[in-house]
């Protein structure tokens, strides 16, 4: 199966997420997102068996829960239940950014009693797929301020859970009077009926499959398929097949093993040549500048390598602006802790939203290692693999400067996101001098043959 990366979702066989959890041995994960025209994640529509509580901190934006679309402006928060079809709509033409909380019931499955009697109420009722918190009342304004204060604590799980439990206490104050508004049990069959219609696409995407064949796996009509697709996913039925087979080929474009040819093969696209031509009409550029590295089509991002940055340049202004932000100004440093002894000599990637520098990493050639530093990604594009496919691009720098071993001194809460990539930690933690956070170093063996990037 393909791995989740910048806007993909692993499904189970039932069509369902796999939420990608902050720590795999607890069933949550906070972040702050944006929604913005074209993005990868827009109108992806997905349902999983986790809550989902969504913050809105500016510019309008919109949710369809169940095929009803609404409308969310800056302060308002949302509730969508257990197992409810939904996605995120951009409805401004910059960014909206919001705070999203995913969590499983099971964090609140403190006893038995507490689950029958307050959990299972909800997250068991399909007549209640979502609640809407506008802003201005006292419980709006307490879900906000739990949410935004959540991302500052990912892997604290009691924070976690106390947020849950207080979350969960507005939602049950909120679900009698939401369940008075009874929902048509025509609206439950029709849901279902489009999960079992993506679940094959999900599990067919590959295969040569027809309209008739995935309105047989819903058990309705060709006609009717047409317009519950509609209605859930404004796309008809092929779009979304279409659309999720480009994201399956987007997902293996960053794997050097698949040709395009394969990948084309192996999606359902009957030749690269109609693949490359989806692939441009939907992202405006085609599969093989994606496998370069030269553009992230799904969300506006680029990449670009600089050698040499005066201090008058107007991008390095940006990094250490970035820099310092994200790192140093929390602990009341001057905007002198940005440097050190090896800027002068330093390459940048940079990733870049539009104009705007969202992420970068500083590399330093030694005699025997690529050493990787100050690497940050803004607050508001973190967790759609743009740290991913930075350390990515360096490692390809290096294997192609001949060198094979890349070091990096990381925060101890970043371990985990190296680690998954490969590398691996050494020595004892110790503090940094400028900020006093545990760091710890790490490295990763590239592949000689060039492909372990």
């Amino acid at each position: 199966m393909i791995p989740e990366w910048r806007g993909h979702i692993q499904k189970r066989r039932d069509g369902s997420e796999i939420v990608n959890y902050d720590n795999p041995d607890f069933p949550s994960y906070i972040y702050n997102g944006c929604i913005f025209p074209g993005a990868s994640w827009e109108r992806n529509i997905h349902f999983h068996d986790d809550i989902e509580m969504l913050a809105v901190k500016d510019s309008d934006m919109s949710y369809s829960v169940n095929g009803e679309t609404i409308p969310l402006h800056p302060g308002d928060c949302l509730f969508v239940n257990s197992r409810q079809l939904h996605y995120s709509i951009a409805t401004s033409d910059g960014d909206s950014h919001y705070i999203i909380f995913v969590f499983h019931p099971s964090i609140l499955h403190t006893s038995a009693q507490l689950v029958t009697n307050y959990i299972e109420p909800v997250t068991c009722n399909m007549s209640l797929p979502y609640i809407l918190f506008r802003k201005g009342t006292p419980d709006t304004a307490e879900l906000y301020d739990t949410l935004s204060k959540l991302p500052d604590s990912p892997l604290n799980q009691f924070e976690i859970t106390t947020g849950a439990f207080r979350i969960w206490s507005i939602i049950l104050r909120h679900s009698a009077a939401q369940l008075a508004r009874t929902i048509r049990n025509d609206s439950i069959v029709k849901a279902a009926a489009i999960k079992d219609m993506l679940s094959f696409i999900t599990d067919n995407y590959a295969q040569q499959i027809t309209l008739a064949d995935i309105a047989a796996a819903g058990k309705v009509s060709k006609a009717y398929c047409n317009r519950l697709f509609h209605k859930f996913t404004n796309r008809t039925p092929m779009e979304n097949l279409t659309r999720y087979r480009l994201l399956m080929v987007s997902g293996m474009l960053s794997d050097p093993k698949y040709s395009l040819a394969q990948i084309a093969g192996l999606t359902g696209f009957a030749s690269v040549s109609y693949m490359s031509e989806r692939f441009r009409e939907t992202y405006g550029t085609s599969p093989g500048k994606v496998r370069r590295g030269e553009t992230d089509y799904r969300d506006g991002l680029s990449y670009r390598m600089f050698s040499t940055l005066s201090i008058d340049n107007t991008i390095y202004r940006q990094i250490v602006s970035l820099r310092y932000l994200e790192f140093y100004e929390k602990f009341g440093s001057g905007i002198d802790a940005v440097f050190d002894e090896r800027e002068k000599s330093a390459l940048f990637y940079v990733c870049f939203s539009r104009d705007k520098v969202v992420g970068c990493i500083r590399l330093n050639f030694m005699p025997d290692h690529l050493r990787l530093s100050q690497f940050t990604v803004s607050h508001d594009y973190r967790c759609i693999g743009i740290g991913r496919h930075l350390l990515t691009l360096c490692e390809r720098e290096a294997v192609a400067y001949g060198v094979y071993t890349v070091r990096l001194n990381a925060q101890v809460t970043a371990l985990g996101f190296y680690s998954q990539f490969g590398y691996i930690p050494e020595d004892r933690k110790h503090p940094s001098p400028k900020t006093g956070i545990l760091h710890q170093e790490m490295y990763k063996r590239l592949e000689t043959d060039g492909n372990g990037a």
